[in-house]
C-alpha cells in the first residue's frame, strides 16, 4: 500500500538521495481528471487501501501531511500505493518553521495544518483521506477558492452544506 524505499544516500548526517521502487500506472487525480468521479465501490475500496497504509505509517511514529489524489498511484494491476512522503514527519516533532507547518496541499488540508499548527498527528491525514474521498465520490474538492489562501481560509471557516453532499450523487450510507 505504500511505495517501497529501496536505498538512501547520506553524508554528514543530510540526506541526499532515496531511491524508491519504480511504480507503473497512473495517479488517481490523473483518473479523476479522466472521469470526474468514481463509483462509490471504487472509492471506498481505495481508501480503504490507503486508509491500511496510514494505520501502519502512523504505527511506525510518522504522519503523511500530504494526503491527495496526486499521492496515490493505481498500478495496471489494481493495485493502490500511496507515494510522496516528502512531508512526513514524525508524530509529535515540532516544526522548525512557519512553512514546515502550512505544508501539503490546501484543498485537503486539515484544518489544523491551514492553522499553522506546530505539531499533527494521523488525524490530519485522516481529514486529508475523507477529502480524497469526497472528491473521487462527487468529483470535486470540498473547498474551494481563488487562491491557497482562500481555500486554507474555508477549511478552518466554513462547514460543509448539506446540499453539497446531497442530490442523488452519493447513496445515503456514504453521506
Amino acid at each position: 500500500t505504500i511505495v517501497r524505499g529501496v536505498d538512501q544516500g547520506c553524508a554528514n548526517g543530510v540526506l541526499y538521495y532515496l531511491v524508491m521502487e519504480f511504480l507503473e500506472g497512473e495517479s488517481l487525480q490523473d483518473v479523476l481528471n479522466r472521469h470526474g468521479s468514481l463509483k462509490e465501490d471504487q472509492a471506498l475500496a481505495i481508501i480503504l487501501q490507503i486508509a491500511k497504509g496510514l494505520e501502519y505509517i502512523e504505527g511506525q511514529g510518522i504522519v503523511h501531511r500530504d494526503i491527495k489524489p496526486d499521492n496515490i498511484i493505481i498500478t495496471p494491476s489494481g493495485v493502490i500505493k500511496m507515494i510522496d512522503l516528502g512531508f512526513a514527519k514524525p508524530i509529535g516533532q515540532p516544526e522548525e518553521t512557519a512553512e514546515d507547518m502550512t505544508c501539503g496541499t490546501p484543498q485537503y488540508m486539515s484544518p489544523e495544518q491551514a492553522q499553522g499548527a506546530k505539531e499533527v498527528d494521523v488525524r490530519s491525514d485522516i481529514y486529508s483521506l475523507g477529502a480524497t474521498l469526497y472528491h473521487m465520490a462527487l468529483g470535486d474538492v470540498p473547498f474551494k477558492g481563488t487562491d491557497n489562501m482562500e481555500v486554507m481560509a474555508a477549511q478552518v471557516l466554513q462547514d460543509l452544506k448539506a446540499d453539497q453532499v446531497k442530490g442523488g450523487r452519493i447513496s445515503r450510507h456514504m453521506h
